[in-house]
């Protein structure tokens, strides 16, 4: 990339995606039912999605990852965060925003596609 964008492009590139998280922390955070555990930090944002007014279910984090990635349209990897005071050990999806024509429609999507198959799924 270097060769291509030079250090300044490059870097101006990875400061977007950095910005493109934050943001995406935003949306999620305003998101009825999402939750985020911390904002990111540089370009990986964690976050779940819990159906309100539905039980608590443990796999469907992992349920609803699967469904996303065999869709084929997003792909999002997922963590186990250890449990602090107020909050439980849980699956969290986690999301690098890497590719430079990702843009914040594209995880409003994310997170529509999140909502609807947890939904279904619950």
């Amino acid at each position: 990339c270097w060769k291509l964008y030079g250090t300044e492009g490059f870097a101006a590139m990875v400061e977007r995606q950095c910005e493109l998280a934050r943001n995406f922390h935003d949306m999620i955070v305003r998101g009825p039912g999402f939750d985020s555990p911390m904002e990111p930090e540089a370009n990986i944002v964690c976050f779940r999605y819990h159906p309100p007014g539905k039980p608590e279910d443990p796999g469907l984090m992992d349920r609803v990852r699967e469904e996303l990635i065999s869709g084929g349209r997003f792909y999002v990897t997922r963590t186990v965060l250890p449990a602090v005071p107020g909050r439980p050990s849980a699956v969290w999806l986690r999301s690098a925003l890497m590719n430079p024509s990702i843009r914040e429609e594209n995880l409003r999507e994310l997170l529509g596609a999140v909502r609807e198959t947890a939904d279904r799924l619950s």
